[in-house]
């Protein structure tokens, strides 16, 4: 635990996945009330949006290997966040079905690589003696963070709307990766460090905010 505190790059991604975890994907369990309420209970609402979900973990992947740069890890991990989260907004605001269903898909493609990507840099920043270790320390604290998170939303159902309960924490994340912006050239430089690769070719700049 010491190492990851000291460790700015494995820091930053520790604090980044656990927000994205306790943020988006502990909102899933709330996905069944929102197909209800939002959509007047039509059948297999909650089933075309957990459809489009897993198409997107599947599809995001798979363009992320027809992509041959990639020294820019932390400018993929801010789009992706914010691709993460800012659909699930939709989705809980939203009363057309088939535009909730679109915005599913392009949630499972930003979560499916943010994850994907979260994984790879922090394997790359981890030193060789300690990475099982980290990795073992990530997937628990992620994984417990967010089951406890999905009972405090599941819970916060019963006084709040569905849909208002996906959207809030869905814009909280959008919120971090926008603060986190200044954040994301130097990621890319500690990340390719690590793992032995030359800087991009031109400057890198962080995503604009505007």
């Amino acid at each position: 635990v010491s190492y990851l505190r000291t460790t700015s790059p494995l820091r930053l991604l520790f604090v980044w996945v656990t927000f994205h975890c306790c943020l988006t994907m502990a909102t899933f369990g709330i996905l069944p009330t929102v197909a209800t309420v939002n959509f007047g209970g039509a059948a297999g609402a909650y089933g075309l949006l957990l459809t489009a979900f897993g198409a997107g973990s599947i599809i995001g992947p798979l363009l992320m290997m027809g992509f041959s740069n990639h020294t820019r890890p932390g400018t993929v991990l801010w789009v992706t966040g914010v691709l993460s989260g800012a659909p699930l907004i939709v989705v809980g605001l939203s009363h057309l079905e088939w535009l909730a269903v679109a915005m599913e898909c392009l949630a499972g493609v930003g979560q499916a690589v943010f994850m994907a990507v979260i994984y790879a840099s922090v394997q790359t920043c981890a030193h060789d003696a300690v990475r099982g270790r980290v990795a073992s320390i990530q997937l628990t604290s992620t994984t417990g963070a967010m089951g406890l998170a999905s009972i405090g939303w599941g819970a916060l159902v019963g006084v709040a709307s569905g849909g208002f309960v996906l959207a809030v924490p869905s814009a909280f994340f959008v919120l971090v990766c926008l603060v986190l912006t200044k954040r994301v050239t130097g990621l890319n430089l500690a990340v390719n460090r690590r793992a032995g690769l030359s800087p991009p070719p031109s400057v890198d700049h962080a995503p604009s905010t505007a």
